[in-house]
């Protein structure tokens, strides 16, 4: 594998891997405030009022966050039915074809998601809770995951592609 291959695969690792980090920091956040909205009603009978709005933001966050290492690590969900009735050449071109479909479709998913982040800023659109967030704010969240997948997408393909062309190379 040529060095410059190796290099775009140790950014887009480390993309994925710090990305995975701040996923763990977003659910060790969603933990404590989940525990502060339990100790709140049961003790004080009261509730604080951006609970439910600030856990839906961090679940997405830790959800789409966390998507790339996911990928890079093989936890990711993969249906395999398919797979297992196709000979080798075959599933070789299928498993090529749906990741490139697949960051084509992650990618448009992507530039949606900025572009509305971005829609939502300049409108100033903020939420209808007491809060009052700034849209926007969890929406950069929101549109980081695609972008963090496609990094994992692009990673796995790199490395699909290089594994099979070194393969044949040695035979």
């Amino acid at each position: 594998m040529p060095n410059s291959i190796q290099y775009i695969l140790k950014v887009l690792d480390r993309v994925c891997l710090w990305s995975a980090y701040l996923a763990a920091i977003l659910l060790s956040g969603l933990l404590l405030l989940g525990t502060a909205e339990i100790i709140m009603r049961n003790i004080f009978s009261t509730s604080i009022s951006f609970s439910v709005e600030y856990s839906g933001y961090l679940v997405a966050g830790v959800l789409l966050l966390g998507s790339g290492e996911a990928l890079r690590d093989g936890t990711h969900v993969r249906v395999k039915l398919l797979e297992e009735f196709l000979s080798g050449n075959v599933q070789a071109v299928i498993k090529l074809l749906a990741g490139m479909l697949s960051l084509v479709v992650v990618g448009y998913w992507g530039f949606a998601a900025i572009r509305f982040a971005f829609d939502t800023f300049t409108a100033g659109t903020v939420s209808y809770f007491p809060s009052q967030t700034p849209l926007w704010i969890p929406q950069v969240l929101v549109a980081s995951g695609p972008v963090v997948f496609m990094c994992g997408l692009a990673a796995k393909s790199l490395r699909f592609v290089w594994s099979d062309a070194m393969s044949e190379g040695q035979s």
